[in-house]
């Protein structure tokens, strides 16, 4: 597998949730952030960069959508995003965790040799 559109969530050996290229790259910029802050404002910038009318005009409510059913697929995994009021998401690792966003199912350490 390779390419954006093969990125998944891997539960375990027998579970693999397949992920969008939207919820994706919405995953990816809060693991770059993990235990950060990630705002909405950050969020629709990231999906629609260059983008002459900033995406769609409910680009807000699409993201409220995305992280939903990112909170479904990350449920029985080491990580959870929370909401932090007034602010935006945050990307939260839980203990045992597993390298999350790849092509192959690999554990962190092996991804790090």
């Amino acid at each position: 597998m390779n390419g954006l559109d093969d990125y998944c969530i891997v539960v375990s050996d027998q579970e693999i949730r397949p992920l969008t290229k939207t919820e994706q790259r919405i995953l990816t910029l809060l693991w770059r952030r993990k235990n950060h802050p990630v705002t909405s404002d950050m969020i629709i910038d990231h999906l629609y960069r260059g983008d002459p009318n900033g995406g769609p005009e409910h680009a807000r409510k699409l993201i409220t959508v995305y992280i939903f059913k990112l909170r479904k697929k990350l449920a029985d995994t080491p990580y959870e995003i929370r909401s932090q009021y007034g602010v935006g998401y945050r990307l939260i690792e839980r203990h045992g965790a597993r390298r999350l966003l790849h092509g192959k199912a690999r554990s962190t350490a092996s991804a790090a040799a």
